[in-house]
Order: structure tokens, then C-alpha cells, then sequence
């Protein structure tokens, strides 16, 4: 507590013997989780469909697919292609814009330390900026929010393995000698390669698909996203401690032709991505986000998440 910076008129012998309570273990079984995600999952699926219907009509009009069965024989049945033109147009002029400019915002205070906290935020922020690929994201869920009218943006804390060998920083011991006699000895700070791997955090950004979110109601505005991963993130993961083997193993063995990621592919005029690896198998999983419950209806623990 000597280290922190007390309030004033706090006396620090009270403030160190404060004892902080110990989170509480939430213990609920397996099952119970199970069924509540899929009741969460129907009823955010049901509220997500009359959207859904708009959105597909909106991606045929981008894609230039239309309706013919009400027109007669001579009746022309020509595709004059004007809502890609405009979404793509005004999806490039923002890519462009965004890339021309040095920096996009500001930081402002009205004192010199703020400004001098400022300046080294916005330093910071250029540094994730670079990293995160905000542009090519941003522009990603542009495009997406010019033809369906909604835009999703995921901001996370991601953790990455780095395997590539890199110089760290050590302070090793080094002895002092006068005249040939040690007199004592001093810190320095050298260079040292080091090859292991080492995970550290990232801040992640990327761009939903709005066909791959489902949103709660008002009352409960809880979030599912689906995410295809391939099985080594999966197994990379359970060996960091955040999933389980059993489900882990459990995934291993299911096969499956991802019927939504064809049907995705068939919506954003892509070619699909039927072809299947048993080195790199995709996997789709879910996340949640919101509150944990009990069998009663009672929260049981806010803001949780899991897959």
C-alpha cells in the first residue's frame, strides 16, 4: 500500500490493513449452462429473422440478384448493377481517406500535463492502430453497415504466441575492479537472444459478419457471436488452461460440410470454401456474453462469458 497514491486525509496504516474480499467461485453444472445458452440462442434468433429477411434481400440487390418470375418473356431481364457501384465506391473513398490521413483524431486538455498525457496517448493509440489493421477492418464493417444498415465492431484484449526469437533486456551482475582489486560490483543491462515462445496480450478489432451476431432482448441484451476457428487454435487454447479437453476432444471427432459458411460465401458472391483438411479442420463455435443464471432465474454472476 506504501506505493499507492492515497487521497488525502486517508491515513495509510488504516489503508494497508483494508482486507479486499476473495471473488467467489461460481460452481453450475455443464448441463445447466447448455440449456440456457440454447434458450438464450432461440430466443435471439427469433427476434433476429425479420432482420435477417431484410438483409438477405439487401445483399441480392448489391449482387445484382433479382426476382424475374413476374415479368413476361420479352420483358427485359438486365441487371443494371447501381447499388454495388455506390457501395463499393463510397467503401474505396473512405479506405482512401482513412489511409491518406497522418491521424484521423485528436486528443485536447486544457493543461500541460494533459496535454503531455495526450500526446503520449494518442502515440499509443497509433501503435494499436498499426497493429489491429484498423483501416481494412473499419472499412470491412462499412461495407457491411452501407448494404444491411448495421455495422458490428468487436474490440477485445487477445492473447497471441510469439515464436520468433527476439532480444529481451537483462540485468546481469557485473564486477568492479581498481588497480586489479574487485571493490565492489554494479548492475548493467545487456541484450539476450532468447528462442522459447512467450504468449503476450494484443488488442484485437475486427469487423462481424451481423449474420454471424445475435442480440437479446431490451430486457436481457445478452450477445452470441459465431466465430470459425481452426481445431489447432482450439487445442493451442486448451493447453493455455481457457477450454477443456473433453470438449476440445469431443470437437476433434465431428465432421460436417459447414453448410453456413458455403451459404455465406453464396450470399457475398465469394467462392466457397468447400475444400476440408483433416490438419486444419474449421470448427464453429459460439461466444456469449451476458449474465449467468440459475434454474430459479436468478443472476448468479454478471457479465459473464464463455464458448
Amino acid at each position: 500500500m506504501a506505493n499507492l497514491e492515497l487521497p488525502i486525509g486517508v491515513d495509510p496504516t488504516k489503508a494497508g490493513q483494508i482486507v479486499l474480499p476473495s471473488s467467489k467461485r461460481i460452481v453450475i453444472p455443464d448441463q445447466e449452462v447448455v440449456n440456457q445458452f440454447t434458450d438464450f440462442y432461440r430466443i435471439a434468433d427469433d427476434i433476429r429473422k425479420p432482420r435477417q429477411n431484410v438483409w438477405q434481400d439487401a445483399w441480392d440487390l448489391y449482387n445484382g440478384v433479382y426476382d424475374w418470375r413476374e415479368k413476361e418473356d420479352w420483358q427485359a431481364k438486365l441487371n443494371i448493377p447501381k447499388v454495388r457501384e455506390v457501395v463499393d465506391k463510397a467503401t474505396a473513398s473512405f479506405r482512401r481517406a482513412l489511409g491518406r490521413m497522418k491521424r484521423f483524431y485528436h486528443i485536447e486538455s486544457e493543461t500541460k500535463l494533459g496535454i503531455e498525457k495526450g500526446l503520449f496517448s494518442m502515440s499509443l493509440i497509433d501503435y494499436w492502430i498499426d497493429q489491429i489493421k484498423f483501416i481494412e477492418e473499419f472499412t470491412t464493417g462499412l461495407k457491411s453497415g452501407l448494404i444491411t444498415s448495421t455495422v458490428v465492431y468487436k474490440v477485445w484484449w487477445n492473447w497471441t504466441t510469439d515464436s520468433q526469437p527476439r532480444f529481451e533486456a537483462k540485468e546481469v551482475k557485473e564486477p568492479i575492479f581498481e588497480l586489479g582489486i574487485k571493490i565492489g560490483d554494479r548492475i548493467v543491462s545487456v541484450q539476450e537472444l532468447v528462442t522459447t515462445a512467450r504468449t503476450r496480450g494484443m488488442l484485437g478489432f475486427k469487423a462481424v459478419d451481423p449474420f454471424n451476431m445475435w442480440v437479446g432482448p431490451k430486457s436481457n441484451p445478452y450477445r452470441i457471436e459465431k466465430a470459425t476457428v481452426g481445431l489447432p487454435y482450439l487445442y493451442e487454447m486448451q493447453e493455455k488452461g481457457f477450454y477443456k479437453k473433453e470438449a476440445v476432444d469431443s470437437l476433434a471427432s465431428r465432421t460436417g460440410a459447414r453448410i453456413d459458411a458455403y451459404t455465406e460465401a453464396l450470399r457475398k458472391n465469394e467462392h466457397p470454401d468447400t475444400f476440408l483438411s483433416k490438419y486444419n479442420r474449421p470448427v464453429d463455435i459460439y461466444h456469449y456474453w451476458g449474465d449467468l443464471y440459475n434454474d430459479d432465474g436468478k443472476v448468479i454472476q454478471h457479465n459473464v462469458t464463455y464458448t
